[in-house]
């Protein structure tokens, strides 16, 4: 799949533990994130853990002026997002090469800065909401690039609708952990769950949202 304005391949999802590197990723926005999240107490360990795979998803690592520039530009400076990471820590490491067996949860690691403030520290609810609509989407991208059998991993997909429920503030300045996992799969649908804890592990967010395939590669 590739986008026909610049020949750039669309899945530009980068990983060297899973032997995903795309020509001319930005490889060192992976080395910086990778850094900076392992620094933090609360995820030394779980990064450190030789079966947690990191990735930077393509909304990060696109070279196109035609792809992702709300998150790969606008949301990538010192006062917005500046550190963005995902991972997938599998039970079982064999689900990696078996393409009938879906990765059925995703983290992924935000630096929101005191650019994306609402009120005070506070995230803004829409920053939020896009978070968590990421969030969700890494994970229908990364079963794609695993080539995973069923048809959510094989074409394009949009949020169909999103339903959110704000639990406490998200303050900016302060890594968050955003984690989705499927709920159910219905055909061309699929309902993703996810949530947004701080460093405590206190539940900040949770969201259900629906998803579909669309008939053509976005």
């Amino acid at each position: 799949m590739s986008d026909d304005a610049n020949n750039e391949p669309l899945n530009r999802t980068y990983s060297p533990s899973l032997n995903l590197t795309p020509v001319n990723s930005l490889v060192q926005r992976y080395d910086d994130a990778l850094r900076y999240f392992q620094a933090l107490p609360w995820l030394a360990e779980t990064l450190g853990n030789r079966g947690t795979h990191c990735f930077l998803p393509s909304s990060r690592n696109t070279t196109s002026d035609h792809r992702d520039q709300f998150l790969n530009i606008t949301l990538a400076t010192d006062r917005t997002l500046e550190h963005m990471l995902c991972f997938i820590t599998p039970e079982d490491q064999g689900i990696l090469q078996d393409p009938s067996k879906p990765v059925a949860q995703v983290q992924t690691l935000f630096l929101p800065g005191e650019g994306l403030s609402g009120v005070g520290s506070m995230l803004h609810g829409g920053v939020i909401m896009t978070m968590l609509d990421e969030a969700c989407n890494v994970l229908l991208e990364i079963n794609t690039v695993l080539n995973k059998q069923g048809s959510m991993f094989e074409a394009g997909s949009v949020t169909g609708s999103m339903e959110v429920k704000f639990i406490r503030a998200v303050l900016t300045g302060g890594a968050v952990l955003a984690t989705a996992w499927i709920d159910t799969i219905d055909g061309r649908k699929m309902r993703i769950r996810c949530n947004i804890r701080d460093e405590d592990g206190e539940e900040l967010v949770r969201a259900s949202s629906m998803w579909f395939v669309v008939k053509y590669h976005l």
